[in-house]
């Protein structure tokens, strides 16, 4: 009886442990993509732009290859501005946010001062009336009037803050 239980025990291990090494693998799987279902976005910096004006910068939780970058504007507890596509970038890299204000800090810009490559990443929000830059709109009509219009509205930032750099996108 003994011996019988212990040829049963010295079986049974085993097996169990190939069922666990073939099922464990999709379980797991099936727990990271649960996990990037219930947060698609992870914040990763909040910046203060006074007057219960704050931007909210989000990055995906969960990418392969590029890790998208998205803005959110808020103004007195509220949404003006929802979440916006940005750029992309390598999901490794860090940033330094910084702010510059003009038009009695209702035209406002947060860029990143640490430069990677040839990108730079730079957000532009009018929040007298609720305009920002990127868009997210990618039609080409659409697209070169914000473009133009973001422009318009970073010389008026160049004119208070001399010293600003230009954003690679905002070309004229």
């Amino acid at each position: 009886m003994k011996l019988r239980r212990a040829v049963l025990i010295a079986l049974a291990i085993p097996v169990i442990g190939l069922a666990c090494w073939i099922v464990l693998p999709f379980c797991m799987g099936a727990a990271l993509f649960l996990s990037c279902d219930l947060q698609r976005y992870t914040e990763i910096a909040k910046v203060d732009a006074d007057n219960e004006r704050f931007i909210i910068i989000y990055a995906d939780s969960c990418w392969e290859i590029n890790r998208g970058i998205y803005y959110e504007a808020h103004e007195a507890g509220n949404v003006v501005i929802p979440r916006t596509f940005v750029d992309w970038f390598n999901g490794i890299e860090e940033f330094t946010f910084k702010i510059a204000y003009a038009n009695d800090r209702s035209l406002v810009e947060i860029y990143d001062s640490t430069v990677y490559y040839d990108r730079d990443l730079s957000i532009i929000i009018n929040f007298e009336t609720h305009e920002s830059w990127p868009t997210g709109q990618w039609s080409d009509k659409k697209s070169i009037e914000a473009k133009q219009k973001a422009i318009l509205f970073f010389e008026q930032l160049r004119q208070e803050n001399p010293d600003l750099p230009r954003p690679v996108n905002l070309t004229p």
